[in-house]
């Protein structure tokens, strides 16, 4: 039985390898966060509404 798990866990991580290599470089490997712009073009229009003091302070 331990055997049997063995190789599921072999597996696995020669899966796993497959495909991080297939990743290559397009994974960077940490979020960014979304610009301004970004943020406001999600947002509907109460929270453009209610975001926009705060954006008048900062310019």
């Amino acid at each position: 039985m331990a055997n049997e798990f063995a190789k599921w866990e072999v597996a696995e991580q020669e899966t796993i390898a497959d495909i991080l290599m297939e990743m290559g470089n397009k994974a960077k490997g940490a979020l960014k966060p979304p610009t301004d712009s970004e943020v406001e073009a999600m947002l509907d229009a109460e929270g453009n509404a209610s975001l926009q003091p705060y954006c008048k302070a900062y310019r």
